[in-house]
């Protein structure tokens, strides 16, 4: 496993340093599907939305007060905001969208272990699957949200625009999807919101919110059939396109063999990239439960009880052996019908029933210990997946890292990352008291009980045990 963990560090670190800090985001929406979803496409610092005919393109159909999910892929970018807004398809402007916004929430970023470093990461980023949305007010950094559509719309189509300041880009991207809206009441009015809030989202040196917000206004907006509401009051509620899947395709990606691991049999990425998911349920939740029992005998007996859409299954499989008299019992998930995994779509009144067997026809095998087909493991050699080992240390470099004085200057063109002591740093825009914007090195420590070498320059990688400058 070390090994293992070795080679994905380096290759992560190789990739995150690819990166220039002011390289074009591949930023755009893909829930809905925006005016161009080609996966050789870049983002469009040049609003309001994609350069294309609007009238020529496709549109997803919804109706007035549906929940919709709204989402995009990573581009192997990591903190900042989104803005969307939402305008008439016959007055496609800037100032339309101004004064027509939706919410304001995160852009994303990998929040697990090691996943994340100055802005970047490798796509998908931890970017919510299809078939899974977000259905509460403060999960907001997996790259999608979820709105309600305004109850107050003519029928019609509409354009969602997306404005975002994305990691260290000093540009906002723009992208923009059509809907067409039926079973709205334009006769139904509501004051705008007093002002538009901004959630807490992890950042690293794009602009922050204000300039998105700056000159801005709620629309008019109705998320309620009877008055003005939130457009989160229905969080929970299931959208009606949840099996859009907007992290797209590994061809976005810096580093493809990383990235399937976490992306899988998304259909149709270029033109409305989806998961096939399961239909929504009568119960409220979906209980997974795990018993572990092993007896006297150090026959292990695995016993897995699934409930979901009347439908029961009994497994019964040989599991680990362990020592005798030990018994576990473990809960391992226990989940809203929303974050349901990805299986076949039934129709809501198909029940299947699988055979359950009786503990007298169990398919476990009884073995002496000696003859366990089964792998026997010291608790000293049980893995876990939470761990989180650097690379193998090498020897230090013979001539110490000289010391770099943060927001010093430096050119961000041609500098990037670099060693600095026994920490990292990073030359990046900053922004001085008076406002002006200059080119500043951003100096971090590496973890605990490690030290900062340079694999080649503009490779640095935190993988000593102990300083390198002691």
């Amino acid at each position: 496993m070390l090994a293992a963990i070795t080679l994905w560090y380096y290759a992560l670190v190789a990739s995150l340093a690819m990166n220039a800090v002011l390289a074009q985001p591949r930023v755009w929406l893909s829930c809905p599907p925006s005016f161009n979803m080609s996966l050789l496409r870049q983002g469009v610092t040049t609003g309001p939305c994609e350069n294309v005919n609007v009238a020529s393109l496709s549109s997803y159909a919804v109706k007035a007060g549906d929940r919709l999910k709204v989402g995009w892929p990573s581009g192997n970018r990591g903190g900042g905001f989104v803005r969307l807004s939402l305008t008439s398809a016959n007055s496609i402007t800037q100032a339309a969208f101004n004064q027509s916004v939706l919410k304001v929430t995160c852009f994303g970023y990998d929040a697990r272990p090691g996943r994340y470093f100055a802005g970047s990461c490798n796509h998908p980023c931890n970017g919510r699957p299809g078939c899974l949305f977000q259905s509460a007010v403060n999960d907001t950094e997996r790259y999608d949200t979820t709105i309600t559509v305004p109850f107050n719309l003519a029928n019609g189509d509409y354009i969602i625009q997306m404005a975002a300041f994305v990691s260290n880009s000093l540009s906002p991207i723009y992208s923009c999807s059509k809907i067409t809206v039926s079973g709205g009441n334009p006769g139904l009015t509501c004051p705008r919101a007093p002002s538009i809030a901004v959630p807490p989202c992890v950042v690293s040196f794009a602009p922050g919110a204000d300039k998105l917000v700056a000159q801005s206004q709620p629309g008019e907006f109705c998320y309620s059939p009877t008055g003005a509401g939130s457009i989160d009051d229905r969080i929970a509620d299931r959208p009606v396109n949840a099996d859009c899947d907007p992290r797209t395709s590994c061809d976005l990606s810096n580093n493809r063999q990383l990235c399937g691991l976490d992306i899988t049999n998304i259909l149709d990425p270029e033109t409305s990239p989806r998961q096939i998911c399961t239909t929504s349920t009568s119960t409220s939740t979906s209980t997974r439960t795990t018993t572990t029992t092993s007896t006297t005998t150090t026959t292990t007996t695995t016993s897995t009880t699934r409930t979901s859409r009347s439908e029961s299954e009994t497994e019964t499989e040989t599991t680990e052996t362990r020592e005798p008299t030990q018994t576990e019992t473990e809960t391992t998930e226990t989940r809203e019908p929303t974050e349901t995994e990805t299986t076949e779509t039934r129709e809501p009144t198909e029940t299947e029933t699988t055979e359950t067997r009786e503990p007298t026809e169990t398919e476990t095998e009884t073995q002496e210990p000696t003859e366990t087909e089964t792998e026997t493991q010291e608790p000293t050699e049980t893995e876990t997946e939470t761990e989180t080992s650097s690379p193998t240390p090498t020897s230090c470099p013979s001539t110490p890292y000289p010391r770099i004085t943060p927001g010093s200057a430096c050119e961000v063109d041609t500098a990037s990352l670099t060693c600095s002591e026994t920490g990292y740093a990073q030359c990046a825009w900053l922004r001085k008291p008076d406002g002006s914007v200059v080119g500043g090195w951003v100096v971090r420590r590496c973890p605990s009980g490690t030290a900062c070498r340079l694999i080649k320059p503009g490779y640095p990688v935190c993988d000593y045990i102990g300083s390198c400058n002691a």
